[in-house]
C-alpha cells in the first residue's frame, strides 16, 4: 500500500493510458473480424506499435520511479507517437468502408460493425491524449 502512496499523477496518467490502448487494441482486433470489415483483416504494425506503446508505458511507470529526466522524456514521445500511428493505421484503411456504411449500406449490421470501428477510435485518442497529460506530470512523489 505504501508503493501507491508514492505515486504522482503522472503515474496514474500513464497506468490509463496503458489501459485505453489496451482497450483500442481489443476493439481493433474486434472490428477487423466484422462482415463489413473483416475484408481489410489486421494490420500487424497497428498492433506491434501499441504493444510497444504499452511496454513503453510500463517502462516510463518503472523508470519514474527513480528519474526523470532526458531518458524518460524520450520514452513519452516514443510512446505517443506510437500511439498516435496506431490510431491512424487503424482509422486510414477504414475511411471508404465507413463513408459506403454510412452513405449506401446502412442497416442494422453494419451499423453495429461500425460502431466498434468508432470505440477503438475514440480509446485510442483518449490515450493518445492521457499519454500527453502525463508527460508533464511526475510518476513518483519525492
Amino acid at each position: 500500500m505504501s508503493f501507491l502512496k508514492k505515486q504522482a499523477a503522472g503515474f496514474w496518467f500513464s497506468l490509463i493510458t496503458l489501459v485505453l490502448t489496451l482497450i483500442g487494441l481489443v476493439f481493433y482486433f474486434v472490428n477487423s473480424s466484422t462482415a463489413s470489415f473483416g475484408n481489410i483483416g489486421t494490420d500487424t504494425r497497428v498492433i506491434a506499435m501499441a504493444v510497444i506503446a504499452m511496454v513503453l508505458e510500463v517502462a516510463i511507470i518503472a523508470l519514474g520511479q527513480k528519474t526523470e529526466g532526458f531518458i524518460l522524456n524520450l520514452l513519452y514521445i516514443a510512446a505517443s507517437i506510437l500511439i498516435l500511428m496506431s490510431f491512424l493505421l487503424f482509422v486510414i484503411p477504414r475511411v471508404d468502408t465507413i463513408a459506403s456504411i454510412l452513405t449506401f449500406t446502412m442497416n442494422a449490421s453494419t451499423l453495429a460493425d461500425l460502431e466498434s470501428a468508432v470505440a477503438g477510435f475514440v480509446f485510442f485518442v483518449i490515450a493518445l491524449i492521457t499519454s500527453w497529460i502525463s508527460s508533464f506530470l511526475k510518476v513518483a512523489k519525492s
